[in-house]
């Protein structure tokens, strides 16, 4: 890699991998949950670095924040309202207050808030990545093609929404948050995933707006950091479907890697086609 900072990226990214096929085997096999969780908290803290620093890369410091604050932002005014009314996510949910203890910001556990920055940005960066495959532009005001954004933003809604369809599931079979009312979705209310979608939509909607009028060239030119995001996708998806399967959810497993794989599997053929050019 041509830069220095990109190997720091890689570093961490293998980090967070190895630390989550760890966590996974050992999930697999039946380790205490405390153990298991152990681990975890590692991992999470670490994608936060690595959130850190490979927008950096792709970005640059500012524009970071600027994504991550109306992502996090948006996801917390509408977790506000939905552990409130009960309608913006589809029904009413209920968080494990215990499990996170000490971490709530008016009913909202703080790590959500976070998670809510660290999906969309990964969204964000996926359909980014279909661009850069293509050799296209993101839209910009001097090219005049402000109706790709749509397009755009649609695809990032859809990659955020797909991660939910899988991930849902299995946290409130971990006891991660309680829905009062069965949904059509293995217990989930359909409403759920239009409120991840929508979230999603309108934070990278405001931010490729700005963009739009704001372009700038991405700090790194390394293909393989561009990469990361659609390799993590990909990497948290396997480990969802053994998770789900060793639990004993087998729709869920099926239905969840159905709708995360496609996204992993087309930006790396696209990839793969754009090097054999």
């Amino acid at each position: 890699m041509s830069n220095k900072s990109d190997r720091y990226v890689t570093i961490v990214f293998l980090a967070v991998v190895g630390l989550m096929v760890v966590a996974g085997c050992l999930d697999f096999v039946g380790a205490p949950r405390g153990t298991v969780d152990a681990i975890v908290m590692p991992v999470a803290v670490l994608s936060v670095v690595l959130l850190v620093l490979h927008g950096s890369r792709m970005l640059g410091l500012l524009r970071l924040t600027g994504l991550v604050a109306t992502a996090a932002t948006t996801g917390f005014i509408f977790e506000f309202f939905g552990v409130r009314g009960g309608t913006v996510f589809g029904g009413q949910y209920f968080y494990d207050e215990a499990q996170y203890e000490n971490m709530m910001l008016l009913g909202v556990p703080i790590p959500v808030i976070v998670f809510w920055a660290v999906f969309i940005y990964v969204g964000y960066c996926i359909t980014n990545s279909f661009v850069r495959w293509m050799g296209k532009a993101k839209p910009a005001k001097a090219h005049g093609n402000a109706h790709w954004i749509a397009l755009l933003v649609l695809l990032d809604g859809m990659a955020v929404m797909a991660f939910d369809l899988f991930m849902d599931p299995i946290v409130v079979h971990r006891g991660g948050w309680v829905w009062a009312e069965q949904g059509a979705y293995f217990g989930i209310p359909i409403g759920n995933f239009i409120g991840w979608f929508l979230v999603t939509v309108i934070a990278t909607s405001i931010f490729r707006g700005f963009e739009y009028f704001a372009p700038k060239e991405s700090p790194s030119s390394s293909d393989f950091v561009h990469l990361i995001p659609v390799l993590g996708y990909g990497i948290v998806g396997v480990m969802f479907t053994i998770h789900a399967a060793k639990e004993g959810m087998p729709g869920e497993s099926l239905a969840g890697f159905a709708v995360m794989m496609p996204f992993v599997l087309t930006s790396l053929v696209c990839f793969m086609l754009r090097g054999s050019e």
